[in-house]
C-alpha cells in the first residue's frame, strides 16, 4: 500500500542496522519492541530508550532514527490517519481470558507473538491462532482470547516466571468521516 492508501496499518519490521524511518505527514505512529534488546529512537534529536512490549507513539512527520543495542531487534509499527482514525496498543502476557468489546466504528486486531490462543466472536466457531497469526475483527461485537502455552513454539516468562502466552491487541476508533 502506497503512503495515501491507508488509515490504519499494522506491521511487523526487523532491523538489522541503524536506520531513519520514513517520515508520513498526517499518521500518528506507534512503535512496540517485540525483541529483548532495547532500542534507541531519536525523535527531532532527543533521544529515547524503547524496551520490549512498551509502546511508543509519535508523529508521523518527525524526524526518527534508529540505533540497536544489540544486532537485530523486532518491532510492531501501528500507523492510523491523525483526523480519520485513534490507535492504541495493549501488550498482554498471561494464561487468563481476555474479554473486549468491539463497539461500533472500532476494528481490531489480536496478534499472537508468541504460544498458542483461541479467539471467539460472538457466536462464531473459536479460532486456534499459533504464532504471529492474527485476526481482526469489527464492531459492534465482543470477543474472548485465551491463552495455551506451548514451550515447544516459544518460551515466555510472565512477571512471575511461569510460561505464558504474548499477544498485542490494537484498537482503531474511527474517528468520522468516510474510510479509505
Amino acid at each position: 500500500a502506497n503512503y495515501n492508501d491507508f488509515d490504519w496499518r499494522v506491521s511487523i519490521a526487523e532491523l538489522t542496522s541503524d536506520a531513519a524511518f520514513s517520515a508520513y505527514p498526517g499518521v500518528d505512529r506507534i512503535v512496540t519492541l517485540l525483541s529483548p534488546d532495547a532500542i534507541s529512537l531519536s525523535v527531532d534529536g532527543v533521544e529515547t530508550w524503547i524496551t520490549k512490549f512498551r509502546p511508543f507513539t509519535f508523529p508521523g512527520e518527525v524526524t526518527v532514527s534508529a540505533r540497536l543495542s544489540g544486532r537485530r531487534a523486532t518491532d510492531l509499527n501501528v500507523m492510523s490517519r491523525r483526523g480519520s482514525i485513534r490507535a492504541s496498543v495493549r501488550m498482554h502476557t498471561s494464561e487468563r481470558l481476555l474479554w473486549a468489546t468491539v463497539p461500533e466504528g472500532e476494528t481490531s486486531v489480536c496478534i499472537v507473538l508468541a504460544g498458542r490462543a483461541s479467539l471467539r466472536w460472538q457466536k462464531d466457531p473459536q479460532v486456534d491462532l499459533g504464532e504471529r497469526d492474527a485476526v481482526i475483527v469489527t464492531g459492534p461485537g465482543r470477543f474472548v482470547i485465551s491463552g495455551r502455552p506451548d514451550l515447544a513454539l516459544h518460551q515466555v516468562h510472565t512477571g512471575d516466571q511461569r510460561p505464558g502466552v504474548v499477544f498485542v491487541h490494537v484498537r482503531f476508533h474511527r474517528l468520522g468521516g468516510e474510510g479509505r
